[in-house]
């Protein structure tokens, strides 16, 4: 049995308030500084605002490696997903604050500051600042149509990222009359220290995932045409990730061939007392597509675990629906293991989208949990690409056919993993057939 659930199920409502709450009074509290020691000025409305602007922004963007750090007292009340999306909207947000920084200034009367060239080292580092922050802001937003591999863009970003936040660091402070008083000053600094004590942090994980290799490859097992399994076994249990059936970690595989990355799966397994995890992978992008090749007595490193798509964080006697598609369907046979192993007393409904019959993950296991009890399990198949000979159901996964198999849907507690499309199909069929958002679980993940 895994540790893990009490810490997760003794945060609320009000932890989730209150990581917020701190969160907005970094961002205002030294604008509010500066202004308590301003008690008056002859500059105009527009440029009053553009300091503030820069003010929020800079606390926003030097908040960013703090997120992006993977604390568990950020990520455990939200779930890694959402303070990710979280840290990219605000990344946007931010730079859009400093951009209108200048703009406002330069509306306010102060066009030479924007244009010209004749003002100080602190004024052109402000520039320089700004072109690097709409570099850093343009390559993550359109990372994909750049066609940038994962790791070649976060070096990009960390490095941008850095240098975004000295600059802009440096001029505020050279150029900015609201920080010359001592406890904005302070402020200043301390926020500024607590986002390069963050980056240390980020390196140090890069160095341990790069060097790190507690973990030992003891199975490769081949599920389908395209997708593998790895059992992976730390040197003693204690170090072995204590983990939610359903949550995911952080890979890194150390292979005599083929990249040496980081990248996030599920944990497939039911959790262990030998501290043993296993991670179902498909081919199917640059790390992934040489995953068979993985051989056992290969090294890895493990960070986790993550997030918050687990039956044991909603520990209710409701009948559950899992709605999966293709490999997504990871986070459900680790939930099932889970009740397998410990005989729990549950009502489950598995809707299994794959293309073609050939395609469907751990389908003799999933027959085998459904002829137990218990759980109490049924598993329903539903395939896009199907050969003459199926008889089982055949298409998308819709509202129809999720009423179709779960005989009403009142009462009950969905969760939903797959290709993005998909969730965003299916909880918005469940949304409109009237299902409480509350009753609604999935991640989406996407880096």
């Amino acid at each position: 049995m895994s540790r893990e659930p009490g810490r997760y199920l003794r945060i609320g409502a009000s932890d989730r308030a209150t990581r917020v709450g701190l969160y907005a009074l970094v961002v205002v509290f030294p604008l509010v500084l500066a202004f308590a020691a301003q008690h008056e000025t002859d500059h105009p409305l527009t440029q009053e605002i553009a300091k503030g602007l820069a003010l929020c922004g800079y606390a926003i963007l030097a908040l960013q490696p703090i997120l992006a750090a993977r604390y568990r007292w950020i990520e455990r009340p939200f779930g890694l997903d959402i303070v990710y999306r979280f840290h990219r909207g605000m990344g946007v947000a931010a730079g859009l604050l400093l951009v209108l920084h200048p703009v406002l200034y330069a509306v306010g009367g102060e066009w030479e500051l924007l244009l010209g060239y004749s003002h100080g080292w602190e004024v052109a580092l402000g520039k320089v600042a700004l072109v690097v922050l709409v570099a850093l802001i343009a390559t993550s937003v359109f990372r994909r149509a750049l066609r940038l591999p994962f790791e070649t863009w976060r070096g990009i970003h960390d490095g941008l990222a850095l240098s975004v936040l000295a600059l802009g660091f440096v001029h505020s402070v050279a150029a900015g009359g609201d920080l010359q008083g001592e406890p904005a000053r302070l402020v200043w600094f301390g926020l500024f220290s607590a986002s390069l004590a963050s980056y240390a942090v980020h390196l140090r994980s890069v160095w341990r995932r790069s060097h790190g290799d507690d973990f030992e490859v003891v199975r490769v097992a081949q599920e389908t045409h395209d997708v593998w399994s790895l059992e992976l076994r730390p040197p003693v249990p204690e170090k072995g990730i204590d983990h939610l059936p359903g949550q995911f970690m952080f890979l890194t595989l150390h292979r005599a061939t083929g990249p040496t990355e980081e990248h996030p799966f599920t944990i497939a397994s039911a959790p262990s007392p030998d501290g043993k995890v296993v991670a179902t992978i498909k081919e199917s992008g640059d790390f992934t597509k040489s995953i068979g090749d993985t051989k056992v007595g290969d090294r890895a490193s493990l960070r986790g675990p993550f997030g918050r798509f687990s039956h044991r964080l909603h520990d209710d006697d409701r009948p559950l629906v899992f709605v999966a598609g293709g490999v997504g369907v990871t986070p459900m046979l680790s939930m099932l293991r889970h009740m397998r192993e410990t005989r729990a007393d549950r009502t489950v409904l598995l809707l299994y989208g794959s293309r073609r019959e050939a395609d469907i993950v751990a389908r003799a296991e999933l027959d085998d949990i459904a002829n137990e009890a218990p759980p109490s399990v049924r598993v329903a198949h539903v395939l896009s690409d199907a050969d003459d000979g199926w008889e089982g159901e055949r298409g998308h996964i819709d509202r129809a056919c999720i009423e179709r198999h779960a005989d009403g849907l009142d009462g009950k507690a969905f969760y939903v993993s797959g290709p993005p499309p998909m969730i965003s199909a299916v909880t918005r069929a469940l949304r409109d057939a009237g299902v409480p958002i509350e009753d609604i679980h999935f991640e989406r993940f996407s880096l």
